[in-house]
Order: structure tokens, then sequence, then C-alpha cells
């Protein structure tokens, strides 16, 4: 049997609800929270500036800070720094990344 490695983010789905809200409700904090948890370690933080969300969503320094906010109130993430550099950490409770092993049969 071949064991291959998933990388794989998972979402709790009693939390699921909250991904629509948010296209609903602010896009832009919805495109930042996908690329951190695209881009988020097994740990589930990302080191990255908001100069570099800004630039991956294409919005403005006002509506990335807006988002960020909009995803700190609603639990999804917390913020630490690093050397002046955002750490964001993802609420394992909303989503979680680890590799998963899967057997061929």
């Amino acid at each position: 049997m071949k064991q291959t490695h998933l990388n794989v983010v998972g979402f709790n789905r009693a939390n699921f609800h909250v991904i629509s809200e948010l296209g609903c409700d602010n896009p832009a904090a919805l495109q930042c929270l996908l690329y951190i948890c695209q881009y988020m370690d097994d740990d589930n933080t990302i080191i990255c500036s908001a100069k570099l969300l800004q630039e991956v969503c294409k919005k403005s320094p006002s509506i990335i800070a807006r988002a960020i906010e909009e995803l700190k109130d609603r639990n999804l993430i917390n913020i630490l720094k690093r050397d002046g550099t955002n750490v964001y950490i993802v609420n394992s409770d909303f989503a979680i990344t680890k590799p998963q092993e899967t057997q061929s049969m």
C-alpha cells in the first residue's frame, strides 16, 4: 500500500457558516482569512505584514485593517508581534492544518 501525505486545511463544521457570512458581510476579511489559512503552518500560524495582505488582496491599508479587526472580533484569529511583523494565529476551533496520511488500495 502506498502512503501519501495530503496538505489540507480542515474547517470545523460547527463554525463553517462563518465563511459564507464573511463573504456577504466583509469580503476583504474572508479574503484575508483564506490567505492566512492557505499559508499557515502546522501550528496555525503565519508571519506576514499587513502590506503583504494589502498586495495579495489588492485592498487599501484601511480596508485590510478593518478586515483584520473583523477577524479578531469574531475570534477567528489572534495577532502577536514578532520583530515588528504580525504573527497571525488561526483559532483551532475554526480551522486546523496537519499533514494527513492516506492509504491507497
